[in-house]
């Protein structure tokens, strides 16, 4: 899993392990949070609208675990 943030649209990206395959359909499941899926209905990530906005101390939490690629 890799999460990525672009700091001039506000917004984040969860990669996980199979993200390399192809985004068939993307999902809103809320205003700020859209799914990636496949043909086949895998995720494939996950996007975060508004990261700073929404959740202040996310990337903040997510730098501890290395997780973040800013």
């Amino acid at each position: 899993m890799k999460f990525e943030y672009d700091a001039g649209v506000d917004a984040g990206y969860i990669y996980l392990d199979n993200y390399k395959k192809t985004i068939n359909k993307t999902i809103k499941l809320t205003e700020d949070v859209l799914m990636d899926v496949d043909k086949d209905g895998n995720v494939l990530g996950i996007e975060i609208l508004d990261v700073k906005k929404n959740n202040p101390d996310l990337l903040k939490d997510l730098k501890i675990g290395s997780l973040v690629s800013v």
